[in-house]
C-alpha cells in the first residue's frame, strides 16, 4: 500500500505538471502575430543578435551581441517564440522593445509598442465600453463620460401652481357657503339674545320692501 505522504507528493506533482505550469506559459501581452512582425522586419543575422541579447537579464547590455551562440538553422520566428515561452515567461513586451532599441531598431520597437497598445485598447473596449448591460445604467452625473450607448433620464417636469377652473369654482362655492353660514349665525344670535334689536331690524326690512310700517296685528317673517 502506498504511504499517504508519497501519494500526496504524487498528486502535487501531477497538479503542477497539468495546471501550475500552464498558468503563465509566455509573456503577458505578445502574440505570434506580433512576433511574426518583428521577425519579418529583421534579417536572420540581426534576429540571432536580438535573441542572444534577450538572454541577458541585465537592463543594459554588456557589449553588443554577435549572435554566434544562437543556432543558424532555426528561423527568426522560432527563436523569438523560444524566448517568449522561456526567458520571457511572465514578462511584458517592454523587454523585447528595450532590446530592439538598444540594437538600433527603434522603428521596429515603436511598431511593436503601438501594436500591443492597440490590442489592449480593443480588449478594454470589448470587455467594458461595449458592455451590453451598460445601457441599463441610468445616470445624469456630469462626472461620467457621455456616451451614445448610455440612456439618460428625461428631465422631470415641475408641477404647475396654476389653479384649474374646477378648483376656482370650489373656492368660490366654499366662500359663498361660509358667508351664508355666518349670516344665519348672526341672525339666530340676534333673534334669541337681542330680541329688541331683532324686532327693529324686522320693521326696517318690512318698511323697505312694503313702504310702510307693519301693524301690530300683522305677522311676518324675514327669513
Amino acid at each position: 500500500m502506498v504511504p499517504s505522504n508519497t501519494l500526496s507528493l504524487v498528486i502535487l506533482a501531477l497538479f503542477y505538471t497539468l495546471f501550475a505550469r500552464k498558468v503563465c506559459v509566455c509573456t503577458f501581452d505578445i502574440n505570434d502575430r506580433q512576433l511574426q512582425m518583428v521577425a519579418d522586419s529583421l534579417t536572420l543575422k540581426e534576429c540571432r543578435k536580438l535573441s542572444e541579447s534577450l538572454h541577458d537579464k541585465a537592463f543594459a547590455l554588456h557589449g553588443l551581441p554577435k549572435g554566434d551562440t544562437e543556432p543558424k538553422q532555426v528561423s527568426c520566428l522560432r527563436l523569438l517564440q523560444h524566448w517568449n515561452t522561456h526567458e520571457g515567461k511572465g514578462q511584458t513586451f517592454h523587454q523585447l522593445a528595450l532590446r530592439l532599441k538598444q540594437l538600433g531598431h527603434r522603428d521596429i520597437a515603436d511598431r511593436l509598442s503601438l501594436s500591443v497598445s492597440d490590442e489592449k485598447v480593443g480588449e478594454v473596449q470589448d470587455l467594458f465600453l461595449k458592455d451590453p448591460f451598460k445601457s441599463k445604467i441610468h445616470t445624469n452625473s456630469p462626472l461620467l463620460q457621455e456616451s451614445p450607448h448610455v440612456e439618460t433620464l428625461p428631465p422631470s417636469k415641475k408641477p404647475s401652481n396654476a389653479l384649474t377652473c374646477f378648483e376656482v369654482a370650489e373656492v368660490v362655492i366654499f366662500v359663498c357657503a361660509s358667508l351664508v353660514f355666518v349670516c344665519l349665525f348672526l341672525l339666530f344670535f340676534i333673534r334669541f339674545f337681542v330680541p329688541d334689536s331683532f324686532v327693529r331690524m324686522r320693521v326696517s326690512l318690512y318698511k323697505s320692501f312694503v313702504g310702510k310700517r307693519p301693524g301690530d296685528e300683522e305677522m311676518y317673517f324675514i327669513m
